[in-house]
């Protein structure tokens, strides 16, 4: 297709074309295609920026980045699903904990709680943000908070953990009011990359980026009624890294589920059973990102959505056959 649209754009034909010799020719009009259809086109793997957004209210130098969480679960339990907790450092004061690159996963324990992500911490501080809630959700206070994200050089390997996870691709929070939210974390300088509410039914999703970490806030897409009662931001689940899907897979074939296409091109995913392992938050996990080219602006968001549909009905295909067996 783009051997054609050069030579029929750019050549005229054989005949028109300044280079003489047929294979200098194509080449020539080959690069000049590549180069035209480049200009035109974005990444869809990355986030988009030419979204309307609500003004950034706080200086960019400032504006601080997610470091860790804290869960509310025994080491024990992570241990189990192949990743390699570390007795607690300088960084988690003290508590077991999961180095994943730059982020740090803090395993408070169970206890008498039901468990879950009971809050995020940010880097640098701001002193008055760390004793309030972010819309609902825990601002890991000074005194328990981590410290600033490892050089390089230190982080651990990529083959830390055995079930194969490096690094974590996407924080999801879930909110009653997408707007209260969204005006939450513009608050602190976080701004919107992306919004769309076509590809899952009846939900509206906006990606933030600041740092290593996307975060994905999912909600209803009609605004709340007055004097509903609705439900403030609060932290979900987790989307990791592997290295190789199909190998975590293999590590975790009890607990997960053979890999399927993810919306992003180029990649896979699957989700961890996190009850077979006693673990009390939602993790699904996902093959590395990968640079893929893909048509601009709503061209894009049709070629995201039509994904979606495609992954929907091969889950409903996979459902269908587990429960003919």
């Amino acid at each position: 297709w783009v051997l054609g649209s050069a030579l029929s754009s750019n050549c005229n034909g054989m005949r028109g074309c300044a280079c003489r010799v047929w294979v200098p020719a194509i080449v020539n009009c080959f690069r000049q295609a590549v180069r035209t259809q480049a200009s035109t086109r974005v990444l869809c793997n990355r986030p988009r920026r030419n979204m309307s957004t609500v003004p950034n209210t706080r200086d960019s130098a400032t504006t601080p980045t997610i470091t860790g969480l804290n869960v509310l679960d025994d080491p024990i339990s992570w241990e189990s699903a192949g990743f390699s907790v570390t007795s607690g450092g300088s960084d988690s004061h003290g508590y077991p904990s999961i180095r994943l690159g730059g982020f740090t996963i803090r395993l408070l324990g169970r206890g008498s709680t039901d468990g879950g992500i009971s809050g995020w911490s940010l880097f640098p501080h701001d002193p008055t943000l760390h004793s309030a809630m972010l819309d609902g959700i825990k601002m890991v206070p000074p005194s328990a908070r981590f410290g600033p994200p490892l050089p390089h050089a230190e982080r651990p390997s990529p083959a830390a953990h055995p079930n194969g996870v490096i690094s974590v691709d996407h924080i999801v929070v879930r909110t009653g009011n997408i707007d209260s939210t969204v005006s939450a974390f513009n608050q602190i300088g976080w701004k919107p990359k992306r919004k769309t509410s076509t590809l899952r039914r009846g939900v509206t999703q906006v990606f933030f980026r600041e740092g290593e970490v996307i975060i994905e806030l999912v909600g209803p897409s009609t605004a709340p009624q007055p004097n509903e009662n609705v439900k403030t931001a609060y932290l979900w689940g987790l989307t990791l890294v592997s290295a190789d899907v199909d190998a975590t897979h293999r590590v975790l074939s009890e607990s997960t589920r053979p890999p399927w296409s993810a919306v992003q091109p180029g990649r896979r995913m699957t989700v961890l059973n996190g009850a077979k392992h006693d673990i009390s938050i939602s993790v699904a996990i996902m093959s590395p990102h990968v640079p893929m080219v893909c048509p601009p602006g709503s061209q894009q968001e049709r070629l995201l959505e039509q994904r979606a549909r495609q992954q929907e009905a091969e889950l409903r295909r996979r459902k269908e056959v587990k429960s003919s067996l």
